[in-house]
């Protein structure tokens, strides 16, 4: 692949904050793609370590690539605001997003494109990950069960975070499709949950295909935004907060009809219910659970299996029988299914 102007412009968007101690494999592995035509957006989130000192290090490098590279910096606002500040300008035929901390492989870009160059009904692709820990070790793998061409399913199945993912790298989309979904070329603003903002609307109304191969590399960093909550307040927070994102996102769905809109406003709150207290059951925080028990009963949301949610918080012999119900239901619908 040599004259870059024979293919289509892909174009990367990557917010970061205080990334000195990973940036500069990020900035690698997007020099290593194999693909010619890129564009990579780089928004400096208010770093104040040396983020921006290893950015201008890497200025030369990708001019000497001939990838486009664009570095903008912000004061402290969040991921979302942040990638608002890309997608207000990017320019490729096809667009992906991806996390500073992590890497895509070499292939990763140009298997993508070649994918939609061969199925052009398909405005989506997701492809599979590896997980390694912070020393680059594998500690698993991203991939997804069964077929994504349901889109009713696949929708689902991202909001209930079952049998599906949001890791930003693994998706490229098509940019005419983001643009009609997105007119405003942004999503809603807040601490997280972005990639649900932008990966929502695009399947609800897109079709999703599926490469059966790991193209990024997803390191699990004990200090990231979405591992660092450990206290009983945090959790429950960042419950609420992704709860508010994902009924923004619900809500900014136009094509979806009213009556689709109420079902997943209410499995939304269930399945934040449902977590809110298994964190109360396992803090042994026995009034919060009766506070939030007591607010899915004002819903109309309150089931047997919830009651038994609140109850495991003050007996033992209930979190046990709690376990063995929940296993069972699984099970059966598993012989169902």
């Amino acid at each position: 692949m040599n004259n870059k102007k024979e293919y289509p412009l892909v174009s990367i968007i990557t917010p970061c904050y205080n990334g000195e101690g990973y940036v500069a494999r990020f900035f690698d592995s997007v020099l290593n793609q194999i693909y010619p035509n890129l564009e990579l957006i780089f928004v400096n989130d208010g770093s104040t370590d040396r983020t921006e000192e290893i950015v201008n290090s890497y200025m030369p490098k990708f001019q000497e690539k001939n990838i486009d590279f664009y570095y903008f910096y912000q004061e402290n606002a969040g991921v979302a605001a942040a990638l608002n500040v890309g997608l207000k300008m990017f320019h490729g035929q096809y667009l992906m997003w991806a996390d500073s901390d992590d890497e895509l492989t070499e292939d990763n870009v140009s298997e993508k494109v070649t994918f939609f160059e061969n199925k052009p009904s398909y405005n989506i692709v997701m492809s599979e990950a590896i997980v390694v820990d912070e020393e680059g070790n594998q500690i698993g793998n991203i991939s997804r069960k069964g077929t994504t061409e349901d889109n009713e399913r696949l929708f689902g199945d991202i909001i209930l975070e079952k049998n599906a993912y949001v890791t930003c790298g693994t998706y490229m989309v098509k940019s005419r499709l983001f643009f009609e979904r997105f007119p405003a070329r942004q999503i809603y603003v807040s601490r997280g949950g972005q990639n649900w903002q932008i990966l929502l609307p695009l399947i609800y109304s897109g079709k999703c295909g599926y490469i059966p191969k790991e193209l990024y590399v997803y390191y699990a960093r004990e200090d990231s935004h979405s591992r660092k909550a450990k206290s009983y307040e945090e959790l429950i927070t960042r419950c609420d907060e992704h709860q508010d994102i994902l009924l923004n996102t619900i809500d900014v769905i136009k094509e979806m009809p009213q009556e689709k809109k109420e079902y997943w406003n209410k499995t939304i709150k269930l399945k934040y219910y449902y977590k809110k207290l298994s964190i109360s059951s396992h803090f042994r925080e026995k009034e919060r659970a009766k506070q939030i028990y007591k607010s899915a009963k004002s819903d109309g949301l309150a089931e047997f299996k919830m009651y038994l949610y609140y109850l495991s918080t003050k007996y033992f012999v209930v979190r046990i029988l709690r376990n063995i119900a929940s296993f069972t239901i699984r099970a059966v619908r598993k012989v169902v299914r």
